[in-house]
């Protein structure tokens, strides 16, 4: 139902996780936007990262995991995007100097416009259920 009603206003790419009940997800997908290489995945693991990207040419890994958003910068000139995780947020880690961090539903708005990506990430708002 929820994958549905994205549908209804955006395109939608997804892959399987490694907990999906959705059948057919397949384990990755690549794709080309405005020039920009697009590579999802739920997960590389930290060692093969590099050479994921080479091989495939990336200039932007989607991955989602540890479900802690971030948008990360690689000298190889690739962004990688976690956005993190509506229904299973959770929060960095902690920073020495910096207040405790707070595991907040999140997700990225990817804008690709003449070929120049950017991304944004989205806070929603949260209510602890009781």
């Amino acid at each position: 139902i929820f994958l549905k009603g994205l549908k209804e206003i955006a395109p939608v790419h997804c892959v399987a996780s490694n907990t999906d009940k959705i059948k057919g997800l397949p384990k990755e997908k690549l794709l080309e936007v405005e020039g920009q290489r697009i590579g999802i995945i739920h997960d590389v693991p930290i060692n093969e990262l590099d050479q994921y990207i080479e091989s495939r040419k990336l200039n932007i890994l989607i991955t989602g995991h540890t479900h802690i958003p971030s948008i990360k910068g690689l000298e190889s000139k690739c962004m990688i995007l976690n956005p993190g995780s509506i229904a299973y947020p959770r929060a960095p880690p902690k920073k020495s100097g910096f207040q405790e961090p707070v595991s907040k539903p999140t997700l990225i708005i990817l804008n690709i416009e003449n070929g120049l990506a950017s991304a944004y990430l989205i806070s929603l708002p949260f209510k602890k259920k009781k």
